[in-house]
């Protein structure tokens, strides 16, 4: 395999194959090219629908991390995770809300 220097590359965890290893920035890419095509800015309110999922939370973090009013919509069955994913971050506020 052939990089560049400045490239991003890690080993694969062990305990995953090579197609389940290769999902998994997925979700992070798909909320980046979003957040940055609607132009996520330090103090815009941001509702993400579905926050317990690959995309979800990968945009909770990054909207966070970019100091965004975030509420997060989520099933009871998820309501943990997205606390501690909301929790990993200081900046930004979220308001984690469970559909009926």
């Amino acid at each position: 395999m052939c990089v560049k220097e400045t490239s991003a590359i890690a080993a694969s965890p062990a305990n995953l194959s090579d197609d389940e290893a290769a999902a998994i920035p997925y979700g992070g890419l798909i909320a980046l090219y979003f957040l940055t095509r609607a132009g996520l800015r330090s103090g815009q309110r941001v509702l993400i629908y579905g926050a317990s999922g690959a995309i979800g939370t990968a945009a909770l973090q990054i909207a966070k991390i970019n100091g965004a009013h975030v509420t997060a919509v989520c099933g009871p069955t998820n309501l943990d995770l997205v606390k501690a994913v909301e929790q990993r971050h200081k900046k930004g506020n979220v308001i984690i809300t469970i559909p009926h």
